[in-house]
């Protein structure tokens, strides 16, 4: 989609650009969840002879899952009027942020930067030469397993922030991606990145204790899934988006810098469970329409591809 010519004149029905709700992000979430928990019972039942040998696969179908609570979590960032706090709101976050290391708070703050200046030099998610350069490109999807240990420490320097207002800077350019170069001390919208993170700093709390008791199970059911989600995630930052600068958000110029990934074909029933679930991989009509939910993606994709046809 991104190769046809994209212009402003051509408004979708309004049916087709829907947006998320939080019961449907929360319903997507638990069936996430069963996934993990069906790998975790395949994985406890499985013979200590073989173990080693028939644990990788349901490891990797535990990061897909991982990278897909990431796509829920996404959609909700994309919420028209973000969800007042409540009982449901934080269960979203207890099943699809904080597992994956992050909160609500901090994923609005660089994911909505990344739609606001696409491949630019404020986007969060802007990798000049990945596009083009092959070791630019192997050298940022490695990068994914730097950026889940990176995470892990955000609470801790969070919370520290929020004593001493000197670590704010670091805080948000470091681990947020602000690209601004704005005094970040007295940023409201930071200030309740760092408030969010007592929530993230108690499941890591939660989670230590449960690795001190079974650390095996942790290690293999978690630790290590979220690792490869870690890649998972780098790899589709990267694949998404052509990383050369753009002119202007031109409608066409934002079809241009990003790529589809369809996920046709057997190879596509793998890449959706692994790297583009829930149709985060109709990228082009994300990017022109990102308030409309995930699922609205594919019609919209065929709505614009027979509109163009008319034209």
């Amino acid at each position: 989609m991104s190769a046809l010519r994209i212009t402003q004149r051509l408004q979708p029905p309004r049916e087709l650009l829907a947006p998320p709700t939080l019961g449907g992000l929360l319903r997507m979430a638990l069936a996430d969840w069963a996934g993990i928990a069906a790998c975790w019972a395949l994985m406890a039942v499985t013979p200590p002879a073989v173990r080693w040998v028939a644990w990788p696969l349901p490891m990797l179908l535990i990061a897909g899952r991982l990278q897909a609570l990431g796509v829920v979590l996404h959609d909700a960032v994309h919420m028209r009027r973000p969800p007042a706090p409540s009982w449901r709101l934080m269960f979203l976050q207890v099943l699809a942020a904080y597992p994956i290391v992050t909160t609500l708070r901090a994923m609005r703050y660089h994911h909505l930067r990344h739609h606001r200046h696409p491949c630019t030099a404020l986007d969060p998610y802007f990798k000049p030469g990945a596009s083009h350069r092959v070791h630019l490109a192997v050298l940022q999807r490695l990068r994914g397993l730097v950026v889940v240990p990176a995470w892990a420490l955000r609470p801790v320097v969070g919370l520290l922030a929020l004593r001493w207002p000197t670590l704010r800077n670091a805080y948000g350019r470091v681990l947020l991606g602000d690209k601004s170069g704005a005094d970040l001390q007295g940023s409201a919208e930071l200030l309740h990145c760092l408030r969010a993170e007592a929530g993230q700093a108690a499941f890591f709390i939660a989670v230590a204790l449960l690795a001190w008791r079974w650390p095996l199970a942790v290690g293999v059911g978690y630790a290590l899934p979220l690792l490869i989600a870690g890649v998972f995630n780098a790899h589709r930052v990267v694949a998404e988006h052509v990383h050369v600068p753009l002119a202007d958000h031109r409608p066409a110029s934002v079809a241009a810098g990003t790529r589809d990934h369809l996920c046709t074909g057997l190879f596509g029933v793998i890449q959706r469970a692994l790297l583009y679930p829930r149709h985060i991989g109709y990228h082009t009509m994300h990017h022109l329409h990102p308030g409309a939910a995930l699922g609205q993606l594919p019609a919209l994709q065929a709505w614009y591809a027979r509109e163009l046809l008319k034209s």
